[in-house]
C-alpha cells in the first residue's frame, strides 16, 4: 500500500533545530479546497464539520500532551484573516529564499 503513496517533498530546513524554542506555523492543506474541516459562515465566524471538531478537539490535547508546547491561534476566525493568511502562504516558498535559515 505504500507504493501508492505520493512522494513528498522535505519541508524542513536544513540543519535548522526544531527542538529549540521558537514560533512555528503549521498549515494543514486539503486536496482540491474541500471545505472537510469547516465553511465560512458570514464573514465573522467558522462552523466546524464532525471531522474539523476532532481535529480541533486532537489540536487542544497537544497542550497536555507536549507540556513545553503552548497552541496560540488556529482554523481561522474570517474570510478577511483567511485572504491574508493564504497571501501569506503563498508567498512564503518566495520568503524562504531570502531566510537566512534557508
Amino acid at each position: 500500500m505504500k507504493d501508492n503513496l505520493p512522494v513528498r517533498k522535505r519541508l524542513r530546513l536544513k540543519k535548522f533545530d526544531y527542538s529549540k524554542e521558537e514560533i512555528y506555523f503549521i498549515t494543514i492543506c486539503i486536496k482540491n479546497r474541500i471545505e472537510l474541516l469547516g465553511k465560512i459562515i458570514e464573514t465573522n465566524r467558522i462552523e466546524l464539520t464532525k471531522i474539523g471538531n476532532i481535529s480541533e478537539q486532537y489540536i487542544k490535547k497537544i497542550e497536555i500532551k507536549y507540556k513545553n508546547v503552548k497552541i496560540d491561534e488556529y482554523i481561522i476566525r474570517n474570510e478577511k484573516e483567511y485572504w491574508k493568511i493564504k497571501e501569506y502562504i503563498k508567498d512564503n516558498i518566495i520568503n524562504w529564499k531570502k531566510d537566512k535559515y534557508f
